[in-house]
């Protein structure tokens, strides 16, 4: 009975043992913090930029939910080209320091799964097509299949945009209709609105900066590193329509941040507002009837 005992006790300790062991072991990939700084590859060599900060609670969340599923291998893997996208979890308002994890991702060769290398710690992934879809779309803010979406040299017919700016994004901009809305700022009061129409010449130029910048690349929601707090918060929104897809970007509080695609995307809105504001009709709309604070 003493040996059964004993045997009893062994096995106890040694279970205790392996449990210690193991939360030992994968503590040290726990990712810490409530947000995602997220930098973009530029051009074809290793060096990347910033590109945007993930602070929305629920997909930081689910982010480490699928990085925690995820079955690594432990082994060093040679990629042929440099990442994607590289992306670690950082904290907000708080003096900490993050936890030093940094993911390397790419899109398969395939162009239907991505891969994850983790930084300095010999583990690789490869995600299932479902896995994959998920993440990228949190990551990059735009859906994975949409990765190589590139415009089309030449502006195709369907081209058109709407534009909208300002505290708010009250004014508006829509070449589909040909029209230009001005927040009259009043509670209550409606805009102003008058025929509006951008030349083929002007079309061209915001097309060729479209593409310059590659736009498309953009997410939706843009909030890029280093954005000041301010008040009152403008916002930009941009609905572009080419050769039957729809991208929407859309940018609350356009101050600060340095980046390059902050800085691009921002003289990219003004070169557009700069076209409104010259032409004849709007010059002739009514001054707003009050302003912001």
């Amino acid at each position: 009975m003493k040996n059964k005992k004993a045997f009893i006790f062994l096995i106890s300790v040694s279970l205790i043992a392996a449990l210690v062991l193991i939360v030992h072991y994968t503590s040290g990939f726990k990712n810490k913090g409530n947000k995602i700084i997220i930098e973009k590859q530029v051009g074809k060599e290793d060096t990347y930029e910033d590109f945007n900060e993930l602070k929305d609670r629920k997909k930081v969340q689910k982010v480490k939910e699928i990085l925690n599923s995820i079955n690594w291998e432990r082994s060093k893997v040679s990629m042929e080209h440099p990442a994607n996208f590289k992306f670690h979890f950082d904290y907000i308002n708080e003096e900490r320091e993050p936890n030093g994890l940094v993911y390397d991702l790419w899109i398969s060769p395939q162009k239907d799964k991505v891969e994850l290398i983790m930084e300095n710690k010999s583990r690789y992934a490869q995600l299932s097509k479902e896995k994959s879809a998920e993440l990228f779309e949190i990551i990059a803010g735009y859906k994975l299949a949409e990765a190589y979406n590139q415009l089309p040299d030449e502006r195709p017919k369907d081209f058109n945009f709407i534009f909208n700016f300002g505290v708010g994004a009250k004014n508006q901009l829509d070449t589909f209709k040909g029209q230009f809305a001005k927040d009259m700022v009043e509670p209550g009061e409606p805009p102003a609105t008058t025929a509006l129409r951008l030349t083929e010449d002007e079309m061209n130029i915001i097309y060729s900066e479209m593409k310059k910048i590659n736009i498309l690349s953009y997410p939706n929601n843009f909030t890029p590193k280093g954005t000041e707090e301010c008040t009152p918060v403008f916002t930009s929104a941009i609905k572009i329509v080419v050769n039957g897809v729809e991208k929407n970007i859309h940018w609350e509080n356009l101050q600060g941040s340095d980046t390059k695609t902050a800085i691009q995307l921002k003289a990219f809105f003004n070169k557009i507002f700069e076209m409104i504001i010259n032409k004849e009709e709007f010059k002739k709309l009514p001054p707003a009837k009050g302003t912001y604070s």
